[in-house]
């Protein structure tokens, strides 16, 4: 009689741990996560954030953020850090762009154009950040070492022209940014509104129309301008 062949047997695998997906270790899918998370936890603070909708928005499992983020605590404090560290470089972008200009009027134009591209750009970041130091009472210790402060004090000391007082020039930066961010946390209906400006907040394309860009510069160039002008100015000027 022929032999029985031996029947075959499945090649054994080794199982993946609990909540690990097949592509768990890739940089890209934990980025996507991670702006994703800042959307929402931006728009819709830590307690209204859902990780099951961020995972949906992201297009993967919830297994796939629970492994990368094991868990939303972990989620949101990843957040807020990789928001600390987008505003700590905005800074350092912005610094750069209006330095080597020699007179007060060409620094508030400078500062004012990129400042409102940074600001606009990094909408999600700023809220993450400004709603953990709403709730805990302090900027968190990146914004603190390497983004608010550091800027702050650089921009005051760029304006610092023709012996006007350091303390002054501070309190005209604390001042811009304060208010720069006043303007891009808002919707562009209320930003018509905050700069007088009548009609729909948006253009044709949905983005904030051009004839509200135009007054929030021209209402942050009239800031720096107004406040760092010499002593004596208004009356010599009369």
């Amino acid at each position: 009689m022929p032999s029985k062949r031996p029947a075959k047997t499945a090649p054994v695998r080794a199982r993946r741990g609990p909540g690990r997906p097949p592509s768990a270790d890739t940089a890209h899918t934990r980025e996507r996560i991670l702006q994703t998370a800042m959307l929402y936890f931006g728009r819709r603070g830590r307690e209204g954030a859902s990780v099951r909708s961020i995972a949906t928005e992201s297009g993967v499992t919830l297994a796939t953020v629970l492994h990368h983020f094991h868990d939303k605590a972990s989620l949101f404090d990843s957040c807020v850090t990789a928001a600390q560290e987008q505003l700590a470089e905005a800074g350092e972008r912005f610094i750069g762009a209006v330095s080597g200009h020699d007179s007060v009027e060409e620094i508030a134009r400078a500062a004012t154009r990129v400042a409102l591209d940074i600001a606009f750009e990094s909408r999600d970041a700023l809220r993450v950040v400004i709603g953990e130091t709403l709730a805990s009472g302090r900027s968190p210790a990146i914004m603190f070492e390497r983004g608010t402060l550091p800027t702050i004090e650089r921009f005051g000391a760029l304006l610092v022209k023709d012996a006007r007082p350091a303390a002054q020039a501070r309190l005209v930066s604390q001042t811009f940014f304060h208010v720069l961010c006043r303007y891009a946390l808002s919707e562009p209906d209320e930003l018509a509104r905050i700069v007088g400006v009548e009609g729909p907040g948006t253009g044709p394309d949905g983005e904030l129309s051009q004839t509200i860009r135009d007054e929030i510069e021209r209402h942050l160039i009239d800031l720096v301008i107004r406040f760092m002008r010499p002593t004596g100015a208004d009356t010599a000027n009369a």
